[in-house]
């Protein structure tokens, strides 16, 4: 799918620093959600989020689908506006091409 070994390796070098910037500027949402959101046992949109930057944290997360990846933290940030008002960073939004890649659910 890449034309050579380096362009392959420089789109995942890539992928790893976008992730890991998007994961960060998310971190600095999560701190915000007040304690009792990020309790152990619960369900929240804060206990998703932090689960999907963790995730995104793992080696290797980037070689498989970093768009994906990258989607799926932009809209935990827009979770965390959504559920708690906190504000979202700049370069933590959506794109359009995020929504061609992510069906987003609510649960009531």
């Amino acid at each position: 799918c890449h034309s050579s070994e380096a362009a392959a390796r420089l789109a995942w070098v890539n992928g790893e620093a976008d992730i890991r910037t998007l994961a960060d500027l998310l971190e600095t949402m999560i701190v915000q959600v007040p304690a009792p959101e990020r309790a152990p046992g619960k369900s929240t949109p804060a206990r998703g989020a932090e689960f999907n930057m963790n995730m995104a944290r793992q080696a290797g997360t980037a070689v498989h689908n970093p768009f994906l990846v990258k989607a799926l933290l932009r809209y935990s940030g827009q979770a965390l506006f959504e559920a708690y008002n906190i504000p979202l960073p700049a370069g933590l939004a959506p794109t359009a091409a995020d929504a061609k890649l992510v069906r987003v659910t609510t649960t009531h």
